[in-house]
């Protein structure tokens, strides 16, 4: 909902926010649950510091404030009800269903449907983000784990077991979805997520908790296999090239990546792939990328990097429509200029308080260089080098 133009779930939530409005109205009172206060408590804890405008991006932040806000209301104006536990276990089993649906939508177009097929701007369901997609599974897989503890004392044993088989079909294809789909921020608050539930499982005294070990088995079970999937697609060069729909280069240029993309590369590719290059333009054959573009072998390709900088003015990859091409500045953002000046300076001041520098990926250097200053070596001879103060 924290997207303006969701504009279905936003009349959805003003329609649900007025039937509340209208049932306090008609009875004169406000019902006000502890779950509301913990909600209302959690909504401050989360503002607060958008008030102190520590950075430059918070800003962004506002329509998500909006949307919470909006959840917010939307339970506080369903408790004005009064619902039995019977019409909330109904309610909270509706949205297990609603991610059943998503995540199965959200299957279908990332690993089945053509490109495109859902209007080419909603890439995991209706959802608009990985995350967003992420956070409503794990928020389906929680709330059937809490269905499935109550339901058996409210309905009959015929609903629950239907209830339950949907609940673990879902959950089957939740756990590989949140691998392959969503990031790992994700697959981290799963994790989470489980263990809370085994505490909660462990320290309450409830019966019910075959299901829900065997809801958290799936979960695990589907997880693993993504994993696995996951892995030996990342192992296998030839898997990447035929089945992604991106394929973005991150290699240095050396003898083994020297034209590894090449006219068997790209005829294992799809005709709908985009290749990216920001890594050096050595790893693609220029000659085998114009064929590829040019026959339409692949969609398109976007360059910051040629075989030959700067590329030529007669190169013919300048004539190509689907194809992007920066001078190598692809990196020369106003954003990042200022924040390498920054880290620079921040540096300076670093080495000479004998702090290591900001990126410094391989601090055995620095020893490395004062152990052979300390032997004699003729190359550091006269340079006046911080190393021996350094901290690393």
């Amino acid at each position: 909902m924290y997207r303006p133009n969701n504009a279905v779930g936003w009349i959805f939530a003003s329609a649900i926010i007025s039937l509340g409005l209208l049932k306090i109205a008609n009875d004169r009172q406000v019902l006000i649950s502890p779950t509301m206060k913990m909600i209302a408590l959690v909504f401050i804890g989360l503002i607060i510091p958008y008030f102190y405008g520590q950075t430059d991006n918070l800003w962004k932040a506002a329509d998500r404030f909006i949307a919470i806000a909006a959840g917010g209301l939307i339970i506080f104006s369903l408790q004005q009800f009064r619902f039995s536990e019977k019409q909330w276990m109904c309610i909270l089993f509706s949205i297990v269903v609603a991610a059943f649906l998503q995540v199965l939508i959200g299957w279908y177009e990332y690993f089945l449907a053509a490109p495109g097929a859902f209007g080419g701007n909603v890439p995991f369901g209706t959802f608009f983000q990985k995350n967003n997609i992420g956070t409503f599974v794990l928020t389906g897989f929680s709330s059937a784990c809490l269905f499935l503890l109550r339901a058996p004392k409210l309905f009959s044993s015929q609903v629950y077991k239907i209830c339950f088989l949907i609940s673990l079909i879902f959950t089957l294809f939740a756990g590989f979805v949140i691998v392959m789909v969503i990031s790992r921020t994700t697959q981290i608050i799963t994790l989470i997520v489980i263990i809370c539930i085994c505490i909660g499982l462990g320290t309450s005294k409830v019966n019910n908790t075959r299901a829900v070990l065997l809801m958290i088995f799936g979960l695990t079970l589907s997880i693993c296999f993504g994993i696995y999937v996951l892995n030996t697609a990342e192992g296998d060069l030839d898997t990447l090239l035929k089945e992604s729909d991106f394929i973005t280069l991150h290699a240095p240029s050396n003898k083994e990546t020297f034209h590894i993309i090449n006219d068997e590369a790209f005829s294992k590719m799809k005709d709908n792939c985009i290749l990216i290059n920001t890594a050096r333009g050595p790893l693609v054959d220029p000659s085998a990328l114009f064929n590829a573009l040019k026959n339409n072998i692949i969609f398109a390709a976007g360059i910051d990097v040629t075989e030959q900088e700067p590329i030529s003015s007669e190169d013919p990859l300048l004539n190509l429509d689907n194809l992007i091409i920066t001078p190598h500045t692809a990196a020369s953002s106003s954003l990042a200029r200022e924040f390498t000046t920054k880290k620079q300076a921040e540096n300076v001041i670093r080495i000479l308080k004998s702090k290591a520098p900001h990126g410094l990926a391989n601090p055995e250097v620095i020893k490395n260089i004062h152990l052979m200053k300390e032997k004699g070596n003729n190359r550091w001879d006269g340079l006046n080098l911080f190393d021996t103060s350094l901290n690393v």
